[in-house]
C-alpha cells in the first residue's frame, strides 16, 4: 500500500498530553487534520519501518511545520524509535494510515450484547459519565505449548495491574489489519492468564522471562480470530492495542449483585405501597423492576469506574 507525501510526517516529543483519555497520541494541526479527512480523537495507524502501532489524534496548532508530528514516548518506544533525535532534531519520519471503517455484521451475540445494554442502562452510562480506560500495546508472540488451545491471553500480571484488572478477566485487543481498501481494526475479547512456565520436552523454546516484557502470546485459534495472517511471520505480526472489557466486567458484577438485586426489588415494592397512588400490583411490580435494575446498574458501573478509570 503506498501511503501518499501528506500522510508522512516528521517526528517530534510531545510536550503537553492534555483531554488523552487513556490512549497515546500523535499531535497534529488542525488544518492538516481537517485536509486530511481526519477529526480529533480519531484512532489511526502509525508506521515506521514496518512496526504499526494505534495512537489518537489530538489538534496542536503550537506546531510550526505541516509536516510534523509530536509523537508520545510510548509510541516512539513501540515503533523502537531512536532515544535522541537526529541532526535534524526529529526523531525519524512516521506514516499515518487512516482506518477505514467495517460493516456491522448482525450476530446472536451482538444482538444479545445491544439488549444487555439497553436493560441495564449501561449505554446510558457511558454517555453521562464516559469512562476512560488505560490502554497498553504489546506485540503479539507464539505462547508457550502448554498454553496452547486454552482460548486465553497471555501477558504479565503487571499490565494487567495497570489496566485495573486481576489474572482470569476479561480484555479487549485491537489490532490493525492493512487489507486491499486500507486499514481496519479487529478486535477480540478474551479471558487473561500469567502463563505456565513449564516446558513440554526439553526441546520446546522458552525464555527463562516468560511471559516476557512488552508481549502478549495468542495462539493460531485466536490470532485467526484477529484476522493475522498466517503468512506472516512472526516479526511481523502487530502491536496491538489493550483495555480493560468493560462490557465482561459489567456482567461479571451483575452475577455478583444478582442477590442483591431480589433484594432490591422487594424494599422498592414496600416503598412503592406507601405512596399515595392507586396502583395496580402488576405495575407496582414493574417499577420495582426498573428502580431496581437502574439502581444496581449504577453502583456497579462506578464500582468499574473506580477501578480502571484512566
Amino acid at each position: 500500500m503506498e501511503f501518499p507525501e501528506e500522510l508522512m510526517f516528521h517526528v517530534k516529543p510531545t510536550n503537553q498530553r492534555l483531554r488523552t483519555k487513556g490512549y497515546p497520541l500523535v499531535q497534529i494541526q488542525s488544518e492538516v487534520i481537517k485536509e486530511l479527512g481526519l477529526t480529533e480523537n480519531q484512532l489511526v495507524v502509525i508506521e515506521y519501518k514496518g512496526s504499526k502501532v494505534l495512537g489518537k489524534t489530538q489538534i496542536n496548532d503550537q506546531i510550526e511545520e505541516r509536516d510534523q508530528c509530536l509523537l508520545d514516548f510510548t509510541l516512539r518506544a513501540q515503533l523502537g524509535m531512536p532515544k535522541l533525535p537526529s541532526s535534524n532534531n526529529d526523531y525519524g519520519i512516521i506514516k499515518i494510515g487512516k482506518i477505514q471503517k467495517s460493516r456491522v455484521k448482525i450476530s446472536l451475540r451482538s444482538v444479545t450484547v445491544y439488549l444487555i445494554r439497553l436493560i441495564t442502562f449501561y449505554s446510558l452510562y457511558t454517555k453521562l459519565a464516559p469512562l476512560d480506560t488505560r490502554t497498553v500495546q504489546l506485540k503479539i508472540s507464539r505462547p508457550s505449548p502448554q498454553d496452547v488451545e486454552k482460548n486465553v491471553a497471555v501477558l504479565r500480571k503487571e499490565y494487567l495491574d495497570l489496566l485495573g484488572l486481576e489474572i482470569g478477566q476479561f480484555i479487549t485487543i485491537t489490532a490493525p489489519i492493512l487489507t486491499t481498501s486500507g486499514y481496519k481494526l479487529s478486535e477480540i475479547s478474551i479471558r487473561t492468564f500469567g502463563g505456565i512456565k513449564e516446558k513440554f520436552s526439553p526441546d520446546d523454546e522458552m525464555s527463562e522471562d516468560y511471559p516476557e516484557i512488552n508481549r502478549i502470546y495468542l495462539d493460531k485459534n485466536n490470532r485467526n480470530e484477529l484476522k493475522i495472517q498466517e503468512r506472516l511471520s512472526e516479526e511481523q505480526w502487530p502491536i496491538v492495542m489493550i483495555k480493560p472489557s468493560i462490557f465482561n466486567l459489567f456482567i461479571d458484577r451483575s452475577l455478583l449483585y444478582a442477590i442483591t438485586f431480589f433484594l432490591m426489588i422487594s424494599q422498592f415494592i414496600n416503598l412503592i405501597k406507601f405512596l399515595p397512588f392507586n396502583l395496580s400490583n402488576d405495575l407496582i411490580l414493574l417499577l420495582a423492576l426498573f428502580l431496581s435494575t437502574w439502581f444496581i446498574s449504577l453502583l456497579i458501573y462506578l464500582n468499574i469506574k473506580s477501578k480502571i478509570q484512566f
